[in-house]
């Protein structure tokens, strides 16, 4: 089963203002999860029904499915 993968206009706008190799790092990564949207470095986020976040460098990325 495949995902669809939606960036709200405030994320798009604060991963535009990182810098090109960050940027490029969590955009890839950010496809990755339109095929498993879970996958083995995700961690549930407490108090949420479905959220979750994953690692990118040094940043967390915060996602629902």
């Amino acid at each position: 089963m495949s995902y669809k993968v939606v960036i709200p206009n405030s994320a798009y706008k604060a991963i535009n203002d990182l810098n090109e190799e960050d940027a490029l790092r969590i955009i890839s990564k950010l496809k990755t999860l339109k095929d498993n949207p879970q996958p083995i470095n995700s961690l549930k986020m407490k108090g949420y029904e479905h959220q979750y976040r994953i690692r990118v460098g040094n940043f967390r990325v915060r996602y629902l499915i």
